[in-house]
């Protein structure tokens, strides 16, 4: 099968590509033109274009089976008018685009914050409504997005991948790692205790590589790791799986939502360039409770968790300890 990615330089999108290559696909791979990553052995051809340039020139997508485009590690960063144009216009027109070219199918990976306002979400599915008011530029970038292609009049199958809270790259341990000096200094909300989903990266390469074939037309996915846990839980689990303390100061939702409304109605009346010291959307991140029935993903993409929880921590525990050992050593 013939597959075209749109991707980063991400342990998201090189784990996809290793999992499509080894299934035997004939893989194209889009990148921004300042990329300097090479991809990996056994992709067809690597492209360096702007995603505009390539929505304005069809043949490069002839003959494309199925298009899996926005395969990045979120990137939050950004004003509304670079969001909206990176995440709802670039989409819009590259999905055009891949219609007008015959692209058979075209899988989106979008957000589980397209639906996130301030109210709690417990085990919604995706009939579930969008909000009148997103908590977060990047939810509703890419609700926009959403509503653009599932109502695109093509013949064309278009599928949306809602990930929970993406995590168990070397990226994003490699934060935690970086900040571990920071961690006596971070403050939990309601002690941590609202519950979320997560996805770990293997298990999100696992569903994409099943909505190659599996999935129904204008079909909407979300995709987690098949269990809830709160935010303590994971949170505290990768903290202590580098052998790092976990925090235990804490501040009530009530507070911490009241400092975040002051904050960003202060910083958008001023139109200060930076960060307000917390926003609604990390509030809702520390405190709001929201869960994902996936029942469809499991029943329609054939979707099975490849890699557990428990499995990715002692995975991570014991890469922490190697390390250590060695920077013991080599010491």
């Amino acid at each position: 099968m013939k597959v075209f990615v749109t991707g980063d330089h991400s342990p998201l999108c090189e784990r996809l590509l290793r999992k499509l290559i080894q299934e035997k696909h004939d893989v194209t791979l889009l990148l921004e033109p300042r990329s300097s990553w090479d991809g990996i052995a056994g992709i067809r051809q690597v492209l360096r274009r702007p995603l505009y340039d390539v929505a304005a020139d069809s043949q490069i997508l002839k003959d494309q089976d199925v298009v899996l485009h926005g395969i990045q590690w979120p990137r939050f960063d950004g004003t509304w008018n670079e969001l909206h144009s990176r995440i709802t216009l670039d989409t819009a027109d590259f999905a055009r685009v891949c219609a007008k070219a015959g692209v058979r199918r075209f899988v989106y990976l979008s957000t589980e914050k397209v639906i996130q306002d301030i109210e709690e979400l417990q085990k919604v599915t995706e009939r579930h409504p969008y909000p009148r008011r997103i908590n977060s530029a990047f939810g509703r970038a890419h609700m926009l997005a959403e509503k653009e292609i599932l109502g695109l009049k093509v013949p064309m199958e278009i599928l949306t991948l809602r990930p929970a809270h993406l995590w168990g790259a070397e990226n994003s341990i490699r934060a935690f790692r970086l900040e571990a000096p920071q961690t006596k200094k971070m403050v939990w909300v309601n002690e941590g205790r609202c519950l979320m989903e997560t996805v770990h990266v293997d298990n999100l390469v696992e569903a994409l590589n099943q909505s190659l074939i599996y999935g129904q037309n204008r079909g909407i996915y979300f995709v987690t790791d098949g269990r809830a846990q709160t935010l303590r839980e994971h949170v505290g689990g990768i903290i202590n799986a580098l052998w790092v303390d976990v925090p235990r100061i804490s501040v009530s939702s009530r507070n911490a939502k009241a400092l975040a409304t002051m904050g960003e109605a202060v910083w958008n009346f001023l139109r200060l360039p930076h960060r307000p010291p917390l926003t609604l959307a990390e509030w809702y991140f520390a405190a709001v409770t929201r869960t994902y029935n996936i029942a469809r993903t499991r029943s329609e993409l054939l979707y099975s968790p490849v890699i557990s929880i428990e499995l990715a921590l002692h995975q991570i525990s014991t890469h922490a300890f190697e390390e250590s050992q060695i920077a013991k050593a080599a010491s």
